[in-house]
């Protein structure tokens, strides 16, 4: 562990040991509670089980402390291959600097920590984030970025896809299509004739530790080899069980004669759901299980008082019945040694970072 002082409030620390980190956890996810960011795909344990899946890639927490307490955390790992500093990129979505939701000035101060002081890295590479994230706000608030430039590189531009539910169940479903409805309605009617019920799953009615082999099993089965989780069983071993007892994660599955025959694992956002993955059996294939599981998932979101569920990015065609919305995710580039920052447009801008 290292300590630097960049002269404003607050005292930096670099993270480097898993040991070290581990002993944060419980601080770094209360701190997450706060923020805007996703509860599951930012938490400690989803970090700590990415870096144990990639040995490869050293872990390079940065933190920052106003007095005793942890008030934010930038949860990077560095890939000496390519000379970067980026955030862990196991399956997870919208990774952020994670402070307060109002508290600009502690992001702002950890990404100028991460340029200003001597690194192993070259540059840092934040893929894959939110136009409305702490690191657009911090790298705007330290002039990288003006207010009116784009802010991600053009060829990093992914769309992501999400349901507006904040009008409720009942107005969402009248505004898709009758088809859809119409579908919805049919399958629902044959699911309920075969007795296939859909539910949510909850930490007191199965054993947590059971969890990472139903979705597996389940999962495989629908995917086969073509599913990249396939290579990651100690991984979704370790995380999923605390996951779901924590409530980050939710599981929705279809019972079929007391037998789980179809799950969906979604992650829990600071007001959203987020569809991670999915599986289900052979034997439910005509019932669109897919469609059942997602409508369940969108349900709950709806009766917990949610905003959104986010389908996420991919062109998958199911996507554009149930959306409603679209939103751009992307990259930003910054150079450590040239203080260069690369945008939307391709320029390349000077970053004045305080040292």
């Amino acid at each position: 562990m290292s300590t630097a002082n960049t002269g404003d409030s607050f005292c930096y620390e670099t993270l480097t040991d898993p040991s070290e980190i581990a002993s944060i956890g419980d601080y770094w996810d209360r701190l997450l509670n706060g923020s805007r960011a996703n509860r599951a795909f930012n938490c400690s344990k989803w970090f700590l089980a990415a870096i144990a899946l990639y040995p490869e890639l050293s872990p390079l927490v940065l933190i920052a402390r106003r007095g005793a307490t942890l008030s934010g955390v930038f949860p990077l790992v560095v890939d000496s291959r390519e000379g970067t500093a980026r955030f862990q990129g196991a399956w997870s979505a919208y990774p952020d600097i994670l402070a307060d939701a109002d508290d600009c000035e502690i992001s702002r101060g950890l990404l100028n920590y991460a340029l200003s002081s001597k690194r192993s890295y070259e540059k840092l590479l934040l893929r894959r984030i939110r136009p409305d994230s702490n690191c657009i706000r911090a790298a705007r608030a330290l002039g990288l970025i003006g207010e009116d430039d784009p802010p991600f590189l053009p060829r990093s531009i992914e769309a992501c896809y999400y349901a507006s539910l904040e009008q409720g169940y009942e107005h969402y479903m009248n505004t898709r299509s009758r088809n859809l409805r119409h579908n919805m309605t049919r399958v629902q009617n044959k699911a309920s004739r075969e007795g296939v019920a859909a539910t949510e799953l909850t930490p007191g009615e199965i054993d947590p530790s059971t969890l990472p082999e139903l979705f597996m099993s389940l999962h495989f089965s629908r995917f086969g080899e073509q599913t990249v989780l396939r290579s990651s069983r100690v991984f979704l071993e370790t995380l999923l069980p605390a996951l779901f007892v924590e409530r980050r994660m939710r599981a929705f599955a279809l019972v079929f004669n007391d037998k789980t025959v179809g799950i969906h694992l979604a992650m829990i956002g600071a007001n959203s759901l987020i569809g991670w993955n999915a599986g289900f059996t052979d034997e439910i294939a005509s019932l669109s299980p897919g469609r059942l599981l997602l409508h369940a998932a969108i349900r709950q979101a709806c009766a917990d008082g949610l905003a959104e569920y986010d389908l996420r990015e991919g062109s998958e065609s199911y996507k554009s019945d149930w959306r409603t919305h679209t939103r751009n995710i992307g990259s930003l580039e910054l150079a450590i040694g040239g203080r260069r920052l690369i945008v939307g447009s391709g320029s390349l801008f000077k970053a004045e970072v305080t040292r």
